[in-house]
């Protein structure tokens, strides 16, 4: 940990645990690279304090090789992994790729799927303009899916979060220019565990009134927050 912003986590405990001590939640992005074992995902929660949440990214198998088709066995396999993380499962994010475009019929295959063995919070962050059409929004409605809000944005309607879904989660890649900023924390604001912020708040008119969960991950400087990749929980 830098040792600039080293003071503003407790000195004791794993890398995780000092993390948790100052913010609510994290986004494991490591399972859309590679599988982690229940035991592991097990081992985080009970790492963290009982309103931490972690939000759990989709194996790039499903969303990039199988692009949603045929995926049945590894899907129930990545949610039996991460069931191991019990309570503190805040919601699974499902990011698809670029050339990815709306289909109906394949798309509402997938979430009847899904729907079927996982009833929590779940969102898309799509990447095609074709996600942001009417026909789209119903479909994500239709099986209480969240669309991601992006920055930066593909269109107007991407740069928010799907408005009146049961979970709005924002993701912040870097602007102007993508992924060239330091990783930040996530900072998560929760209906039921109030605003989680660095020991220094963060003046931010959006997210004052909050009315629903609401998951950021911030992966651009903000005053506070330490230049450290921590949104990638590491095995241990």
């Amino acid at each position: 940990m830098p040792r600039d912003v080293a003071p503003r986590f407790p000195d004791d405990g794993s890398h995780l645990q000092r993390y948790a001590a100052v913010f609510d939640a994290a986004e494991i992005n490591s399972s859309f690279y590679r599988a982690h074992r229940r035991e592991t995902y097990a081992k985080w929660a009970a790492t963290v304090p009982r309103d931490f949440r972690f939000s759990v990214k989709l194996p790039r198998e499903i969303t990039h090789d199988l692009r949603l088709r045929a995926c049945a066995r590894p899907l129930l396999k990545f949610l039996g992994e991460i069931d191991g993380l019990g309570a503190r499962l805040g919601c699974v994010l499902i990011q698809l790729p670029p050339s990815f475009t709306f289909e109906r019929a394949p798309v509402k295959r997938f979430l009847t799927l899904l729907r079927r063995h996982f009833d929590r919070n779940a969102v898309v962050e799509p990447r095609h303009a074709t996600w942001f059409e009417p026909v789209a929004e119903e479909t994500l409605r239709e099986f209480a899916i969240g669309r991601v809000g992006s920055d930066p944005a593909l269109c107007a309607e991407a740069a928010i979060p799907m408005p009146n879904a049961r979970v709005a989660y924002r993701r912040l890649h870097g602007s102007p220019r993508i992924h060239q900023l330091f990783h930040q924390p996530l900072l998560v604001l929760d209906s039921k565990v109030g605003i989680a912020h660095p020991p220094e708040p963060i003046a931010n008119d959006e997210i004052a009134p909050i009315r629903r969960d609401w998951m950021l991950q911030a992966r651009h400087q903000m005053k506070g927050f330490p230049p450290v990749t921590a949104t990638v929980v590491p095995e241990v």
